[in-house]
């Protein structure tokens, strides 16, 4: 199955959500909107949701939300 998957990383100190900054997904390495934020989602694919979320916490503390695609 394919699944987004958000995530939330530690509140970064420089974000400002007036002034996005484009870039290099800090979750993935891909094109993001907004680098500095604290919350990214991205695409991954696994047996099922909770093969999904064991995968993504090895890298990840937090997962806030998975959606099967």
């Amino acid at each position: 199955m394919q699944a987004i998957v958000t995530i939330k990383l530690p509140k970064n100190p420089h974000h400002n959500p007036q002034q996005k900054k484009i870039g290099k997904c800090p979750a993935n390495g891909k094109l993001c909107n907004d680098i500095t934020g604290e919350h990214h989602s991205f695409l991954m694919e696994g047996e099922n949701i909770g093969d999904i979320i064991k995968e993504v916490k090895k890298k990840f503390s937090h997962v806030t939300r998975v959606e099967e695609v």
